[in-house]
């Protein structure tokens, strides 16, 4: 006879969807508080209990399982467009079929007994170790971060460029901008996400003064941006922004608010206001394949 603890099985699960929310929530650079995870934890866990009631059946089926899927993501992440929905959505079975994955080959080849029930995984020794979990959260996680990116990187970089314009004063300015998951700045003083760019790509925007300081390397003498900005008419519009990459483990980055940047996305062109240009004084790319690096939360909502 089999006896099922529902206890231990809404607990084991708890864990293993916390653990899955908080890898799809740091894959997709939406971050929540830990108490929408463990919302949208719970909500996985309490299906998983009421599938083992015969007149609920009807909850067996891969549509209800799907539309349980739309429920987590909604409760925990609350994202504001399809684009985003669906790209969350992505990352989450993602990181549940590679930890299910994970964690089914280690009940294989060890001697901890589990079986399907109705399409569930339950295991019938209820002492699950605890480092069963944790070593596929860890194999998920190096896995999507590092081959993910390696496979970005040696495939499908070139489907990551995209052509933008800056407008600022009189000016305007074409760049060769990377779409980078990893650039996650933001204006320390708007919160607007920052576009980092090459200095030599803008280098014409910039006063006379500003130009001697970046081609002196001396970009982060405060003293030196301080008095430059103060005798500037628009010196309002720039400020400094804090960085613990692109080779510092800290640094700054003198920004600007330009008056647009216009987004070039295949046949449709898209126009933002609401960003920061970061000046980069060195090269993005040393094969010179991109010249900007580009916080993909600027492409979330986009309209003409």
């Amino acid at each position: 006879m089999r006896v099922i603890y529902w206890d231990v099985v809404f607990v084991i699960n708890l864990l293993m969807n916390i653990i899955i929310l908080s890898l799809t929530s740091y894959f997709t650079k939406n971050r929540v508080g830990f108490l929408r995870i463990l919302g949208g934890a719970c909500i996985g866990s309490i299906y998983l209990i009421i599938v083992f009631f015969p007149e609920l059946k009807f909850l067996y089926t891969v549509f209800m399982k799907f539309v349980l899927s739309v429920l987590i993501i909604v409760v925990t992440f609350f994202p504001s467009n399809i684009k985003e929905f669906l790209r969350i959505i992505v990352y989450f079975y993602l990181v549940s079929f590679m930890i299910g994955g994970g964690a089914f080959a280690l009940f294989y080849f060890t001697d901890i007994g589990a079986v399907f029930y109705n399409g569930i995984f339950i295991l019938r020794n209820i002492s699950i170790p605890w480092w069963t979990l944790l070593l596929s959260a860890v194999v998920v996680f190096v896995s999507i971060k590092y081959c993910w990116e390696y496979l970005q990187n040696r495939f499908w970089k070139e489907r990551l460029y995209i052509i933008l314009t800056i407008y600022f004063q009189t000016g305007l300015y074409k760049v060769k901008a990377l779409i980078d998951t990893g650039n996650d700045l933001h204006d320390p003083l708007s919160n607007a996400p920052v576009i980092v760019v090459e200095y030599k790509a803008i280098k014409n925007m910039l006063s006379p003064e500003m130009q001697k300081i970046f081609d002196e390397g001396k970009e982060d003498d405060l003293e030196a941006l301080t008095r430059s900005l103060s005798n500037s008419p628009i010196g309002h519009r720039f400020r400094l922004i804090p960085f613990t990459s692109l080779g510092k483990s800290k640094g700054m980055l003198l920004g600007f608010k330009p008056d647009k940047v216009k987004i070039n996305n295949g046949d449709k062109i898209f126009e933002i206001k609401e960003t920061t240009i970061g000046i980069y004084n060195k090269d993005l790319s040393p094969e010179g394949r991109f010249n900007a690096l580009l916080n993909p939360e600027i492409l979330n909502g986009l309209s003409n």
